[in-house]
């Protein structure tokens, strides 16, 4: 509400909008993205509702999304896709897997309202296998769910009962590792 946050909206969406040749699109889906003659830099956007050139083009969609948009863009001068003479362009990508998980006693409530408070990492720097030395992952606890949150997770569940789960679990945040993989 404040605009205060140090995100892209303001800190680069906003200012940017301030100049007179600066225009935002919404509702456009980006297809590709087209060099110029020389295939020095990138002079056209092509989106689902048209094209669009600039002096100055910045690509900014994410690590997966920046990947397909450079693959997507390939042509006759750049056959397996812009940046990308390597052919190293979205390989290699890894991903933290994220997972909620919930244990419950049933005959003590959880009245913690904040209870990120623990962590564990022993077994991240590997299985100790040597055929396997990559990183598992961490397990973090998580803040509260509360019974609004629980039900909207599950709302094949009875609110009466997701309530009672929430106010019964001990909530843990669960991270693992994405290997790379061409």
């Amino acid at each position: 509400m404040l605009h205060a946050k140090g995100d892209a909206e303001v800190c680069g969406i906003r200012p940017a909008l301030e100049y007179s040749n600066v225009r935002l699109l919404t509702k456009h889906r980006v297809q590709r993205l087209i060099s110029s003659a020389d295939g020095k830099r990138v002079e056209t956007v092509e989106t689902d509702q048209g094209r669009f050139s600039a002096r100055l083009v910045v690509l900014a969609a994410g690590a997966v999304n920046s990947a397909a948009l450079l693959l997507a863009s390939a042509s006759e001068q750049f056959p397996t896709g812009l940046a990308n003479h390597s052919d190293q362009v979205g390989r290699h990508y890894m991903c933290h897997l994220n997972s909620a998980c919930m244990a419950l006693k049933p005959g003590r409530e959880n009245r913690t309202i904040f209870q990120k408070t623990l962590a564990l990492n022993d077994f991240y720097e590997g299985s100790g296998d040597p055929e396997y030395p990559y990183p598992l992952g961490h397990i973090q606890s998580l803040g509260k769910v509360t019974p609004g949150l629980f039900h909207a997770e599950q709302p094949h569940l009875p609110i009466p009962a997701t309530a009672w789960a929430a106010s019964h679990s001990v909530d843990w945040w669960l991270t693992t590792e994405d290997l790379p993989d061409p």
